[in-house]
């Protein structure tokens, strides 16, 4: 997949490498890691990258898994793993192989939760003037001011049952608690999303994140897509804001641990880079890319 990431947070805006530990706050902190097993003779690959959050001793991992190995699956497979321990115990697997006809084939997504943890499910088709299809299901999780948002997407042709593009995004807010007049814990919210594409019969992936948002910015995108019954990224005032080159300031209500300003790009001190084994175009330094951007692709 690569060896870094753009991040967009509150004390670094750039690009990362694997292994990273960015510190947001006395109790919040997000871990970048990727890990690669190779067997050149064979040309067999098993890839990791996961993205984990950890605010207020809880934490939340989505992993991006691939391999090719045919000892475990018959086809070059990719799959996205929600681990969510910060929203309630949650964790969601969602599969995708590439068929015979170079589509993107979506194993219905496997949910494991607490009970009534999901909130509500969303599910919307459209089309467009060329005939495609977009397919949405969009899910709700959490309680007690800790939500998760997973959204599948796929745009598919009007003849296919299969996708062309499929994207995979997760939204994740944990809103501070209320004592005594005073506000306790750690308000925050962040995202990731990762696209997936087929190209020369290979998973060609596109991540986007993590990135940090207002709280109030994701939760009134929450109230929209339960409202409409329809996703995209720009239903976040704070992304719709960056999109069109705004300023977007915070909330008086947010809290010291979370603001979100733009900040000169960084790279943090405690970065340190890995290898990515010759698999890839170049030389690794081709996977920066700016925008909070990063392009995955195999030969």
């Amino acid at each position: 997949m690569g060896n870094s990431l753009g991040v967009v947070v509150d004390n670094y805006i750039g690009s990362v490498p694997f292994p990273c530990h960015l510190q947001l706050g006395p109790s919040t902190s997000i871990d970048l890691d990727w890990n690669l097993r190779l067997t050149v003779a064979e040309g067999i690959f098993a890839e990791t990258c996961s993205v984990t959050y950890t605010v207020d001793e809880k934490r939340c991992q989505v992993q991006l898994l691939s391999s090719n190995d045919s000892q475990l699956f018959e086809f070059e497979l990719v799959s996205c793993v929600l681990s969510d321990s910060l929203s309630g115990t949650t964790n969601v697997m969602i599969y995708m192989i590439i068929t015979d006809s170079n589509y993107i084939r979506i194993n219905p997504p496997s949910w494991s939760t607490e009970k009534d943890s999901i909130l509500w499910t969303k599910i919307n088709t459209s089309f467009d003037a060329n005939g495609g299809v977009m397919h949405t299901k969009v899910d709700l999780y959490g309680s007690g001011g800790r939500w998760g948002l997973v959204v599948m997407e796929s745009k598919r042709n009007k003849m296919e049952e299969d996708a062309e593009v499929v994207t995979v995004a997760h939204y994740i807010v944990k809103g501070s608690e209320r004592s005594f007049y005073r506000s306790t814990g750690t308000n925050i919210g962040l995202s990731v999303m990762a696209k997936f594409r087929v190209s020369n019969g290979k998973f060609e992936i596109t991540v986007e994140g993590p990135e940090q948002h207002p709280v109030f910015a994701l939760l009134y995108m929450f109230d929209e897509v339960k409202r409409t019954g329809i996703w995209k990224p720009t239903m976040c005032p704070h992304c719709d804001h960056k999109r069109k080159g705004k300023l977007f300031w915070q909330s008086d209500s947010e809290d010291s641990d979370s603001v979100y300003m733009p900040l000169p790009r960084a790279t943090p001190k405690n970065a340190r880079g890995v290898s990515n084994g010759g698999r890839f175009r170049g030389n690794g330094n081709g996977n920066f890319i700016e925008n909070n951007v990063m392009v995955f692709k195999r030969r």
